[in-house]
C-alpha cells in the first residue's frame, strides 16, 4: 500500500511515534487525521492494547485538493489506515463527538486539526 499523503515531516512522524510509545493507559485520541499518516505513526508507536480513536469531518477542502490532488473523504482515509487494528473512526466535529458520545479515559492526545 502507498503511504498516506502527509503534512508532517518524516522527523515529526517519528517523534509522534516515539511519544505514542510512552502512553501507559487510556485510549489514543487524534483530532484531524487527514489521510492517516499521523494515525499510522501513532499505531506504530502504540505499546499498550488500547484503541486509537480519530475524529474528523472528512469534508473536502480546497487546500487539500490543491496540495495533494485528491479530496479528503472517509474512503480515502480508510484506504490508508486499513492495516491499523483497534481503530475507531468518528466522523463529525470533535466538540459534538465528545459531547454526545465520549466515555473513554484518554491516555494519549494528538490534535492535528
Amino acid at each position: 500500500m502507498n503511504s498516506a499523503p502527509r503534512t508532517m515531516t518524516e522527523l515529526g512522524l517519528r517523534y509522534l511515534e516515539a511519544l505514542a510509545a510512552e502512553a501507559t493507559g487510556g485510549v489514543f485520541l487524534e483530532i484531524g487525521p487527514l489521510f492517516g499518516s499521523s494515525t499510522n505513526a501513532i499505531a506504530r508507536g502504540r505499546r499498550i492494547a488500547a484503541p486509537i480513536h480519530t475524529i474528523d469531518t472528512f469534508e473536502a477542502a480546497p487546500w487539500v485538493r490543491k496540495r495533494f490532488g485528491v479530496d479528503l473523504d472517509r474512503a480515502v482515509f480508510d484506504k490508508f489506515t486499513a492495516g491499523i487494528s483497534d481503530l475507531v473512526v468518528h466522523q463529525g466535529y470533535s466538540p459534538d463527538v465528545v459531547r454526545l458520545s465520549w466515555e473513554d479515559s484518554i491516555g494519549f492526545y494528538f490534535d492535528d486539526a
